[in-house]
């Protein structure tokens, strides 16, 4: 188990610095922080070289990368050029609510589309098995965006029957109570866990429909083991192990759709805040947020893989 850990170590280092670099060079092919300062009439050619010369702007790119990657890792993540505050403030304010999203979609879409996928897995070639087929590929194949814009028909629709307001379809409270957050998130959250459940049911049953055609569960079987021994200790057991991988791929793609989610329902989270700086040409955000995502998404796999080792000994002396 050390060496697998030593071994996803190694390669986490050079994954996070190929990552940045290609990321730096990308957004650099841009209009520069200097350029959207030129747009502020109240600051001269001098103070903007000035500004330039202290955030290291003026320098070669490869000195700016270095520079910003030792800078980002000290916790020094630069200043935005739009509002000319402290880009670890900005995302730091925006950050809970992204994570509430995407947490809450992750734990309803594992919680539900596992076992569900495990249902129909069982049942399969029945009819609850060909409804749940069609119903996910539906799912899958609808872009979230088409479906956080269906919701948000739903909800209008559901507040003219009611007489008010019942779902809110945009923007979120500073503060409120329980009710009214919750108000505000159900939509969100349900755009996003109803794709993900859809891939979620379909993976395990396709899983499981390959483990229960191994060998080992036909002898248990042959063995006259109950079938629900059967089914939970033999096929379900070895079934589930990649799902501890697929876990911390799935965050990714939750953290994805959240970007298109937020800008839809005008939720001030880091989605939103990525795009304006995007639109905005805010590199020095954009790049933060983009090396937080991936951070995070080289972290959560390299814990995966650690988790996976312990359930699975084979795959320690990977």
């Amino acid at each position: 188990m050390i060496a697998l850990l030593a071994t996803r170590l190694v390669q986490l280092v050079p994954t996070l610095i190929a990552t940045s670099a290609l990321m730096f060079f990308i957004l650099s092919l841009g209009p520069s922080p200097t350029a959207h300062l030129q747009e502020f009439g109240n600051l001269s050619g001098e103070e903007i070289a000035k500004i330039a010369h202290e955030h290291g702007w003026d320098r070669p790119l490869p000195q700016q990368y270095l520079s910003w990657l030792g800078d980002y890792f000290r916790g020094n993540w630069g200043q935005s050029v739009r509002t000319l505050t402290p880009a670890a403030e900005l995302i730091l304010d925006r950050l809970p609510l992204t994570i509430s999203i995407a947490a809450i979609s992750l734990f309803l879409s594992v919680g539900i589309g596992v076992p569900l996928g495990a249902y129909v897995a069982v049942r399969r070639y029945q009819r609850v098995d060909y409804v749940t087929t069609f119903i996910t590929l539906a799912l899958m194949a609808m872009p979230a965006f088409f479906l956080a814009l269906i919701l948000q028909l739903f909800a209008v629709q559901l507040r003219s029957w009611t007489g008010g307001v019942v779902f809110y379809t945009s923007g979120i409270p500073d503060g409120g109570s329980i009710v009214e957050w919750f108000q505000r998130l159900a939509l969100p959250v349900l755009a996003l866990t109803l794709t993900h459940i859809a891939a979620w049911v379909r993976y395990q049953r396709g899983e499981l429909l390959n483990v229960l055609g191994q060998e080992y569960v036909k002898c248990a079987r042959a063995k006259g083991l109950p079938e629900k021994v059967v089914f939970l200790r033999h096929a379900m057991r070895n079934a589930i192990l990649p799902i501890v991988t697929l876990i911390a791929i799935d965050m990714g793609k939750l953290l994805a759709g959240a970007v298109v989610v937020e800008a839809v329902f005008g939720l001030p989270g880091i989605g939103t805040l990525l795009i304006d700086s995007v639109t905005g040409r805010d590199t020095v955000v954009a790049l933060d947020i983009l090396m937080l995502v991936a951070v995070t998404m080289v972290v959560a796999n390299t814990v995966a893989d650690l988790i996976y080792g312990l359930l699975d000994p084979r795959v320690r002396v990977a």
